[in-house]
This record gives structure tokens, C-alpha cells and sequence, in this order.
């Protein structure tokens, strides 16, 4: 198993260190402690790298059998067939790979990233912009429009832990709910991302109701999951609102 002791420098003369492979399962599986956890997200926020390697880790099914692929990386980076083997028949790992094998193997980043349904996600995933309309009256001076500042800014960090401020009060702040979905999809976390839109999609009459549904369709295509993907994207299309022909378009490519 590949050793907490086993970290990859960024660079040479950095002091700054990338996740190992149990760094990244332990973040997924959401077992560290606040403070470690945002640590780790502010590293993941710097270095593209373990940011799309934490997302090979989220997708990949089998969290023993991807330890175990790491037993000797020296091995792996000589064995240049059996590492492009591997990638063929288990791509979703490949971020991991790339992450754990580092700067001499970053083509295996690219090779995994350009798999059909992140650069599906990628052509229509647009980021929603801040929604200061809906914040109203105390609110205005508030916690939501300081995370909504935020999110404007691209501080996705920041925004998130003040929406999740807002949440631990207002559990049913629909507004808060759908920001950090938005918020997780930036960051790669489609299963986060899923359960905070869901939560909006409960109150159909809200103003960001129909936004989070097109969102949602689209966590499950990040995720992977083309069937739910699939059922989302037909349901706007019967809805025939707002995002009717972006679903239609979406859901063309992936028949």
C-alpha cells in the first residue's frame, strides 16, 4: 500500500507537497478533521494536479484496488506497456496515477481527462452567475452576499465555508443549497454537488429550481452516472423551460 511517507514535491526548491493516494481517499471519504480538511482543500485549490487526482479517486469504484495499484510506482514508471494496460482498462484511476506518479508521467493526467464525459461536461458547464437579486432586505449586509461575493470572485473556498455557515443556521436556504452544488461541481465533488441541488429541487417554486435541475444533470455527468444524466436531461426537456434546448443538445451527444 503506498505509505503516507510516499509525497510528491510540486517542483524542485518548493516546499509546497502534493497528496498521496491515502491523503486523497481519506478527503473523498470524508474522514479527516475540519482542520486538515481545509488544509487539504486549500492545496487543492493551488495545484491543478491533485485537484484532478482527488477526482480520479472520487470516481473510481474500488478504494482497495486503488491503493494497490501503488505498491511500487518505481515499477509502474518502468513498465511503460503494463502503465499504458492499465489506463486502458481502468482510465477512472488514471487522475490518481498521474497524481501519485507525478511530474515525469503528466501525460497520463491529459490521457484520463480527455475521456468523453468530462469534455462533455466541460463544453457545457457554465458557471452560473451570483444571484445579488434574490438577496433581500437584512440579507444584503449579510452572510449570503458575502459568500456570493465570493463566488463571484472565484474563491471557491471561501464561499463555501460561509454558505456552510448559513446552512448550519438556515438549513432550508434554498439559495445557499444551490450555490454550494455550484460550488462542489467547481471542485469536482458531484456527489456533494448532487445532494445540496436535490435539496433546491424540493422547493419547485423557488426562482433557482430550474437552474439546479440542468446543475444536477450535469453532476451526474461529471459523475459518471449516464443513466441518471440521461433521465434529468429528458425531464427538462418535458418541463420545457428555460434550459430545454441545452438539455436537448446535451442529451443528443450522449445517445
Amino acid at each position: 500500500m503506498f505509505k503516507p511517507e510516499h509525497v510528491v514535491p510540486v517542483s524542485a526548491g518548493e516546499e509546497k507537497i502534493c497528496l498521496h493516494v491515502d491523503q486523497m481517499i481519506d478527503y473523498v471519504d470524508n474522514r479527516l478533521t475540519p482542520e486538515r480538511r481545509v488544509q487539504i482543500e486549500a492545496h487543492l485549490d493551488q495545484c491543478r494536479l491533485c485537484s484532478e487526482a482527488v477526482e480520479g479517486v472520487r470516481i473510481y469504484p474500488d478504494r482497495k484496488e486503488l491503493q494497490e495499484s501503488f505498491v511500487s510506482p518505481t515499477d509502474n514508471i518502468r513498465l511503460q506497456a503494463s502503465l499504458r494496460n492499465f489506463l486502458q482498462h481502468h482510465w477512472k484511476a488514471a487522475y490518481a496515477l498521474a497524481a501519485v506518479l507525478a511530474l515525469g508521467l503528466a501525460s497520463v493526467l491529459y490521457l484520463a481527462k480527455d475521456q468523453p464525459n468530462q469534455t462533455l461536461f466541460a463544453d457545457f458547464f457554465h458557471r452560473y452567475p451570483s444571484a445579488f437579486s434574490l438577496v433581500r432586505g437584512e440579507q444584503a449586509a449579510g452572510k449570503l452576499a458575502a459568500a456570493l461575493r465570493q463566488y463571484e470572485a472565484e474563491n471557491f473556498a471561501g464561499a463555501l465555508q460561509i454558505f456552510q455557515e448559513i446552512l448550519a443556521a438556515e438549513p432550508s436556504n434554498m439559495t445557499a443549497h444551490f450555490y454550494v452544488g455550484l460550488v462542489r461541481l467547481e471542485t469536482k465533488d458531484s456527489p456533494g454537488a448532487i445532494t445540496h441541488l436535490q435539496n433546491v429541487l424540493q422547493d419547485k417554486k423557488h426562482e433557482l429550481a430550474e437552474p439546479a435541475a440542468w446543475y444536477l444533470a450535469l453532476a451526474y455527468l461529471q459523475k459518471n452516472d449516464l443513466a441518471q444524466a440521461k433521465l434529468r436531461l429528458s425531464q427538462i426537456i418535458a418541463e420545457d423551460g428555460a434550459y430545454k434546448e441545452k438539455a436537448a443538445k446535451l442529451l443528443e451527444r450522449l445517445s
